[in-house]
């Protein structure tokens, strides 16, 4: 099972874990060696943390898979207990017996006042677990949406107008540059094709789309 989700952080660092999975005593204990115990659980399938590129918020990708045995999961995937089937994915600030309130060490107020996380409910488990944040740091996307799109258009137009007046403007110059030659070389018919000289911008700008 492959979950896309939103997580954040203003450690440099993500977690993974089921609450119910937590010594009874995480609160306390994270306050006085917080690496060494995410280390501990870790070791244990208890939890999963790992280093991000900096701050901030990121596109999570999560693969599960049951039991850690079948070809689809990742080889660097960990072993990771789920016992009530809430698997929390946030910045590593936020560990806690309970995410959604956290305690002394955490953010005031946990996930319930900070966007920095997501639950994704399963079936409790043993499930193996990989986590990547590798493609989309939200604040450094430069994707153009259709919104973008839709902003971009009136100065797009803008460049499109200015595009179509200096080829109209080049063609002008062109086009009596060639009449003068015709009326001084004495062509009598110099006149009747100032017309159809004229014809062939205007022809050119319509199947553009620009006149």
């Amino acid at each position: 099972m492959k979950h896309v989700i939103k997580a954040g952080t203003d450690g440099a660092m993500l977690c993974a874990f089921d609450p119910a999975a937590l010594p009874a005593d995480i609160d306390a204990a994270l306050g006085d060696d917080p690496v060494g115990v995410m280390a501990e659980l870790a070791t244990a399938g208890r939890l999963w943390f790992g280093d991000v590129d900096g701050d901030g918020a990121f596109g999570v990708h999560v693969i599960i898979d049951d039991a850690g045995e079948s070809d689809a999961a990742p080889r660097d995937a960990q072993s990771l207990d789920i016992p009530s089937g809430e698997l929390w994915v946030c910045g590593a600030e936020y560990l806690a017996r309970d995410p959604r309130i956290g305690h002394a060490f955490t953010p005031k107020g946990g996930l319930g006042r900070y966007d920095m996380g997501r639950r994704i409910d399963l079936a409790p488990g043993r499930y193996a677990l990989h986590v990547s944040a590798l493609d989309a740091r939200e604040a450094g996307a430069r994707a153009m949406t259709s919104a973008h799109w839709l902003q971009a258009a009136p100065m797009l137009m803008v460049l499109l107008g200015g595009f179509a007046a200096v080829v109209l403007g080049l063609a002008s110059l062109a086009i009596m540059a060639i009449t003068a030659i015709r009326v001084l070389s004495g062509d009598p018919n110099a006149a009747a094709n100032v017309g159809k000289l004229w014809g062939l911008p205007a022809a050119a700008l319509a199947g553009a789309g620009l006149a």
